[in-house]
């Protein structure tokens, strides 16, 4: 752990990304900085050795690492690190977060589509935890080949935080079944959920990233991954700061709607929403 713990404190008590144009995590140990960037938010961003405003405080075990933290305007992240295995990390979180009022709540594989980061490293195993009081925070366990396990814990700090609802009596699968998988650019940093039942018939994916591309670039870079999973674009549109097109889904039962919001200073907002026919 020295090593680690050294890595960390070499940097600045507080790093931001317009500490160094080319690389500002290049003062962090790389185990570290893969772990802050496990689930980036959008930019500008800052890392500290401090828990970040806006995420619940929360008995974790004692041989868990807390490396520091990653914050954007829309989410913070809170990493650790442990000798564990991921199966022993994640039982032990398990039992640590109980404790607190928190209840692990995994999310069927149909809803861990729609935009989704780049992968990167080992693939890592992805929890989500809720709790009545504090919304839900999502976990992601990576093991390093370090032979260490690193966990960050994510939480939205705009927008709601309520648990997910995929298993409400009358939920229609249809259109998560038909979500596609929307991988962000590789290089670019951004922050993407998976995607949430909003309605009976409705399933939207949301993401943040910070991009040099222009609007209609991300358009068309999203439009070329659905037309390859058998959507046909039925439409397309751009009205001051909103860009978007409409899909139809390969059997015609599920309409698509992709928007790219530009908020400015290379910033965007994306939304996939799936709707389903009644």
């Amino acid at each position: 752990m020295k090593r680690l713990v050294t890595a960390v404190l070499a940097c600045p008590l507080v790093l931001t990304s317009a500490a160094s144009a080319q690389d500002p995590l290049a003062c962090l140990d790389p185990g570290v900085a893969d772990t802050l960037l496990a689930k980036p938010g959008q930019g500008p961003y800052k890392i500290t050795r401090d828990w970040p405003t806006g995420v619940p405080v929360m008995t974790l075990p004692e041989d868990f690492e807390f490396i520091g933290s990653r914050t954007s305007p829309y989410t913070a992240t809170v990493a650790f690190a442990t000798e564990l295995s991921a199966s022993e990390t994640a039982a032990r979180l398990e039992d640590a977060l109980a404790k607190d009022g928190w209840a692990r709540r995994d999310a069927p594989a149909i809803h861990q589509r729609g935009f989704r980061n780049p992968s990167r490293g080992p693939k890592p195993t992805s929890i989500t935890f809720c709790s009545a009081l504090e919304g839900h925070t999502d976990a992601t366990l990576t093991r390093a080949a370090d032979d260490r396990t690193y966990i960050t814990l994510t939480t939205q700090l705009r927008g709601a935080s309520a648990c997910p609802s995929w298993d409400e009596p009358g939920m229609d699968l249809m259109p998560a079944e038909a979500m596609p998988l929307l991988e962000l650019p590789e290089g670019d940093y951004g922050y993407a959920s998976g995607s949430w039942p909003t309605a009976e018939n409705r399933v939207e994916s949301t993401a943040q990233l910070q991009s040099s591309r222009a609007a209609t670039e991300l358009l068309e870079f999203f439009g070329r991954q659905l037309a390859v999973q058998n959507w046909r674009r039925e439409g397309q549109w751009s009205a001051g700061q909103l860009h978007g097109s409409a899909w139809l889904s390969a059997d015609e039962s599920v309409y698509g709607f992709l928007t790219v919001h530009d908020e400015g200073r290379e910033r965007y907002t994306l939304e996939f929403r799936a709707t389903g026919f009644r």
